[in-house]
């Protein structure tokens, strides 16, 4: 009887076995879904023995491996060992090769977490596992968002104070096995609530020329951010400058206003309230206003006032008139107002004054006219000489009525006045000439009532001319004319 290579086998094993050389043994292997697994021999002497025999069978089943239509076009290798590629879930299960048994567990790589969803500043840690343990302990590679973020020795990974950019899906896998990663598992990192404040130093209340210092800060120190500053202008915020210090120097009114800090990370902006920064400054020179405008005839009323921008606002207001060398307090307000009288023209000028300091203003004078003594003394002269010309007159009108209540004269009084019986003529005494005798007489030739006028005939018969009360008016403006001129002159 011819023994057939199987039934060599089966003696040559059970000698072994009765020896000791083959033991009976159970092993665990885990491997990922997807990969390859090799279930190993307990002893290369059935290698040896029986190199292309593949006797290896899943649990109870009595087909072999390689006859086995699941497993088809997955088996690489099939002797004393097993080899296997592509690996699925049911395919965990017990496989035995003679008394040789192997557990093969298929599993995937799974993460978790304590917590998904942390707040800025926490720690969190991530742990890749699977359902089995994986032999050899492999290295670990950590993606987020499937990009490599880093890779641990270990199966966890440890975030420490996390911030906005820590955020993203997260997964792992093995070396060896990179394509093989692990499902998603989100981290959303919840904005802290960020508690910005400005703090300023020394004040925010500041002297012009002085200094101050903003300070931005925040409760969660352990963060970085990126920190600018802006300030108010009108409805809109206009950047300044970045850092978390801002250093006004040599501050002056238009750094006044509303200045604020904005912290900038990823997906992170937080802005503070904002802070009121005022700069102090003395009064500007002051203006001076006149009312009325132009030219102030004395003895009318005149109002000064005063004005200059400074804060705090002007407090008081002091009036001065210079006198000489000397000056004269006027008085207090921001306006002040009398009666320009002689010695009221000025120079004026006024002292505004806060908390800061004091300024004055330029120095004013009041351009005016007096009152024209000059127009008194025309208006009176001219009256006067009306008066005593209208009084002469009147006396002789009356002397001749009682001299001549008929209307006749003499001869005598012939050769030395006018004959008139109209009652609108007077007598005046000519023969002392003066200037405003000329001026007159000048003035009568040229209207035809002189030495060469229309009245020769009556100098022809040896009598002089009487002029009427039209000519005394001529005469007495003539004279008062040459009057003001002598007192203007």
């Amino acid at each position: 009887m011819l023994w057939d290579a199987e039934m060599v086998f089966k003696v040559v094993t059970i000698f072994l076995y009765l020896q000791g050389l083959v033991c009976s043994f159970v092993t665990h292997i885990c491997a990922l879904q997807g990969t390859s697994v090799t279930l190993p021999c307990a002893n290369d002497i059935y290698t040896f023995l029986m190199p292309n025999v593949c006797s290896w069978y899943k649990s109870k089943e009595n087909v072999p491996i390689i006859e086995n239509p699941h497993y088809i076009g997955r088996v690489m290798k099939c002797d004393c060992s097993l080899m296997m590629n592509n690996l699925r879930e049911n395919d965990s299960g017990s496989y035995r090769f003679l008394k040789q048994e192997v557990a093969l567990s298929v599993t995937d790589l799974q993460l978790k977490t304590m917590d998904s969803t942390v707040t800025e500043g926490q720690n969190v840690t991530l742990t890749c596992f699977s359902t089995c343990t994986l032999r050899n302990s492999p290295i670990y590679f950590w993606y987020r968002d499937r990009q490599l973020a880093t890779y641990t020795t270990g199966n966890k990974l440890h975030l420490s104070q996390v911030t906005s950019q820590d955020t993203g899906n997260y997964s792992c896998a093995v070396k060896g096995h990179e394509n093989r990663l692990s499902s998603d598992v989100p981290i959303v990192v919840k904005y802290n609530p960020l508690d910005l404040s400005v703090s300023v130093s020394p004040s925010a209340e500041i002297v012009e020329g002085r200094s101050t210092i903003l300070t931005c800060s925040s409760d969660v120190s352990t963060a970085v951010y990126n920190y600018t500053w802006y300030k108010k202008n009108g409805v809109e915020y206009l950047l300044i400058g970045s850092g978390y210090k801002y250093i006004i120097t040599n501050a002056r009114p238009e750094h006044s206003g509303l200045y604020r800090c904005v912290a900038e990370r990823t997906l992170i902006h937080r802005s503070s309230m904002d802070v009121l920064i005022t700069v102090k400054y003395s009064p500007r020179i002051p203006e001076i206003s006149i009312s009325p405008s132009g030219e102030i005839v004395e003895g009318s009323s005149v109002t000064l006032t005063c004005s200059s921008d400074a804060y705090p606002a002007v407090s008081s207001y002091m009036w001065y008139q210079k006198n000489g060398d000397g000056t004269v307090f006027r008085g207090t307000g921001k306006s002040i107002n009398f009666t320009l009288a002689s010695g009221d023209h000025g120079p004026y000028y006024c002292e505004a004054q806060n908390e800061i300091g004091a300024q004055n203003s330029d120095v004013v004078l009041l351009a005016g006219e007096k009152k024209s003594l000059l127009a008194v003394v025309v208006v009176g002269s001219v009256l006067a000489v009306l008066t005593v010309g209208g009084v002469i007159a009147l006396t002789h009108h009356v002397k001749r009525k009682k001299s001549d209540p008929v209307g006749n004269t003499s001869p005598k009084s012939q050769d030395t006045h006018p004959i008139s019986h109209d009652d609108t003529y007077t007598a005046l005494n000519l023969k002392a000439k003066s200037s405003e005798y000329e001026t007159l007489n000048a003035r009568l030739t040229k209207n035809g009532v002189g030495e060469h006028g229309v009245d020769g005939e009556k100098r022809a018969k040896g009598r002089l001319w009487t002029p009427d009360v039209c000519s005394i008016r001529a005469f007495c403006e003539a004279w008062c004319l040459q009057l003001t001129c002598r007192l203007v002159c």
